[in-house]
């Protein structure tokens, strides 16, 4: 009798262990976070623009395996990793070009991204297209995404969303192009940031 009992204690013990071993593995590995602070300080952006820019914004960066936090305002406490201003005007400073936006790291506490809308207006409206709130708003998501990457230090590409001068089909089309290994080389560029928020959480 008790050495039936130690055969089903036994076994009771493997299959605890089994059980347990199953729910580590099943447990979802934790996504990456970017938390973005979007400032339009000029209030000159529609709310359904918006609406699309953060919605495209957040789409994009989860295909690659981010999750994107977006708050809106002028200041967020340096809780930001990212701030992007939305910016109506076609110049900065002394620059010549037509310019989408551009990128500030240093030196910065926290990178800056700054997007001329009326530039991005006038690629989308090159080939007749008419910059509706649906498709400005994505175009807008497009050249965010790519400065975006520029702070976390990847650099251009030959073609696709990374490539230098954005056109309207990049900017309008529904799918985006990227490189091989995209994903890979994102997650990696954000390995510094996930360390860090597991060091400061409890």
């Amino acid at each position: 009798m008790r050495a039936a009992a130690g055969r089903w204690g036994g076994l009771l013990v493997v299959l605890l262990a089994g059980a347990a071993a199953s729910a580590r593995e099943e447990q979802p590995v934790a996504r990456p976070e970017l938390l973005v602070l979007w400032s339009d300080p000029e209030q000159r952006v529609g709310p359904a623009v918006k609406h699309q820019l953060y919605k495209e914004t957040a789409a994009l960066f989860a295909s690659w395996g981010v999750t994107i936090r977006s708050s809106e305002g002028l200041d967020s406490e340096g809780l930001d990793h990212v701030r992007v201003v939305l910016l109506e005007r076609s110049r900065l400073g002394e620059g010549s070009g037509l310019v989408l936006g551009e990128t500030h790291v240093t030196p910065l506490e926290h990178p800056a991204v700054w997007i001329l809308v009326p530039n991005v207006r006038e690629v989308v409206e090159r080939r007749g297209e008419v910059a509706s709130s649906p498709v400005l708003g994505r175009a807008l998501a497009r050249v965010a995404a790519h400065e975006i990457l520029h702070t976390l230090g990847l650099g251009h590409a030959a073609q696709g969303l990374m490539r230098p001068g954005l056109g309207t089909s990049d900017l309008t089309s529904p799918r985006v192009r990227v490189s091989d290994g995209f994903e890979r080389r994102v997650l990696e560029a954000l390995e510094p940031r996930v360390r860090q928020g597991a060091v400061g959480r409890p």
